[in-house]
């Protein structure tokens, strides 16, 4: 999902085996920080959560404090999962702030574009678009089918409805519904 599924792709281009990669609302290709991926928001988040003085007292410190900065209850939990106990004075990030910034500079950089249009063989990659997802622009969606349509099928686009960027939490049944028929014809293919 998201960063991770494009370290999955990562992942699948240094492998020589056989494979299946799945991305959810992953964007595979490069973008500037006046792209509509930004909208998301995640520069916001990360400035955010670089500007938070820790220790934090509590989980409901990082609550209140995030819900100042008009985050959502469902960011604001998930946020709050990557704070640890520091012994007996309160809770920080679970995580190297600047390393989160590199690594968001990195996904922003890298562009999957040549690897989607030719995986290696017998690599499958099955890439799942949330259709209310605001991370897409019409021009990068045409894209992503160009390079589908010209990859020999070994790169399949899925659209899923009634789900943002939270995809396998606003439509999970749906998500399932999706990906089941497809993962078991993979598993078919390789036994």
């Amino acid at each position: 999902h998201s960063l991770g599924g494009k370290v999955s792709l990562e992942v699948a281009r240094q492998l020589d085996t056989p494979c299946q990669v799945w991305t959810l609302d992953s964007f595979p290709f490069s973008f500037d920080e006046s792209s509509k991926r930004n909208a998301l928001g995640v520069l916001k988040v990360l400035e955010t959560i670089a500007g938070i003085v820790q220790p934090l007292e509590s989980r409901a410190e990082l609550y209140e404090i995030l819900e100042n900065h008009g985050f959502s209850k469902g960011l604001q939990q998930w946020l709050g999962s990557n704070l640890v106990g520091n012994g007996d004075e309160g809770y920080v990030w679970n995580f190297h702030i600047p390393g989160v910034f590199n690594m968001y500079e990195s996904y922003g950089k890298t562009d999957y574009s040549d690897f989607l249009a030719k995986p290696p063989d017998q690599c499958r990659v099955e890439i799942i678009r949330a259709l209310e997802s605001k991370g897409w622009d019409e021009e990068s969606i045409e894209k992503l089918h160009h390079l589908s349509s010209n990859s020999r099928g070994m790169t399949r686009v899925h659209e899923l409805e009634n789900a943002g960027h939270w995809l396998h939490a606003e439509n999970p049944s749906g998500l399932a519904e999706l990906m089941l028929p497809h993962m078991k014809h993979s598993c078919d293919s390789y036994n």
